[in-house]
């Protein structure tokens, strides 16, 4: 069984996500923690802690927080791979009266 992620982790570079996009130049000192946690748990050569780093160095350089095929490090693979819900396939609600 795969190492979960630490809680700290994810919520760091989850909000260093969304820090970012919010223009906040404090997001990459969050990616940057978030990803020594990584790095202290799973190790340097593993691909989460890898892509934390590289998030954490674009977002000090001023790129952007998405990059093409980047793994998500905020979530494990199988909250990543799940699709959206298409719009309008979630519970109807009848009308209220």
């Amino acid at each position: 069984m795969a190492p979960t992620l630490p809680f700290a982790s994810r919520y760091l570079l989850l909000k260093a996500r969304a820090v970012h996009a919010l223009g906040d130049p404090a997001a990459a000192a969050l990616a940057r923690r978030g990803a020594l946690i990584l790095d202290a748990r799973l190790g340097t050569s593993h691909p989460k802690t890898q892509d934390a780093f590289a998030l954490a160095e674009r977002l000090q350089e001023g790129g952007s927080c998405h990059e093409h095929g980047e793994r998500s490090v905020a979530a494990p693979a199988h909250e990543t791979d799940v699709a959206a819900p298409a719009p309008g396939s979630g519970p109807s609600r009848a009308p209220e009266r």
